[in-house]
């Protein structure tokens, strides 16, 4: 499958069959936190992410940080009304790293 066809798969997943959660409730606490700014910069569990934004680099972060802390879920903070490449490439990253993800509400 093609780059372009996975991103534009995740994008159609958020808009599909999203699993809403608050930041702060149970779900949100077990999770890995993702938060993504108007501009496309990304922050894991409140750090900046340094590196390339792409499927096999966030691929790796989440299997580390799954790996150190044994949470298997990702919670997604970002503005889903405006379409974000950086949203559907973190949708992609935790489907292949085999993690749940979870849209939280604002």
């Amino acid at each position: 499958m093609s780059q372009s066809l996975r991103v534009v798969l995740a994008s159609l997943a958020l808009l599909i069959a999203p699993a809403f959660c608050r930041a702060d409730d149970a779900t949100a606490k077990d999770a890995i936190l993702v938060e993504i700014d108007p501009s496309g910069a990304l922050k894991i569990d409140g750090e900046p992410f340094k590196g390339d934004v792409t499927p096999a680099a966030l691929k790796a972060k989440f299997q580390s940080i799954r790996d150190k802390t044994g949470r298997k879920a990702i919670v997604l903070m970002s503005d889903v009304s405006k379409p974000q490449r950086a949203s559907a490439l973190v949708v992609e990253a935790a489907d292949g790293a085999g993690m749940a993800v979870k849209l939280a509400k604002p």
